[in-house]
């Protein structure tokens, strides 16, 4: 993970939260990963759906 986005869950997790992920949506998310932190697509969509789990946003 922290090779391929430079950070590692807990980081991003952190991060989300303090952008309010938890209120954005899906699809804000990943696109706030993409735009603003130029995380890969794949990346983006990995890192908002594994929040979304952590955050039990998501079943």
């Amino acid at each position: 993970m922290r090779l391929r986005t430079g950070k590692g869950w807990d980081e991003w997790f952190a991060l989300l939260d303090e952008w309010g992920a938890r209120d954005k949506g899906h699809r804000k998310t990943a696109r706030y990963l993409l735009d603003q932190h130029g995380t890969a697509p794949w990346w983006s969509q990995a890192i908002a759906i594994r929040y979304e789990w952590d955050r039990g946003l998501r079943k």
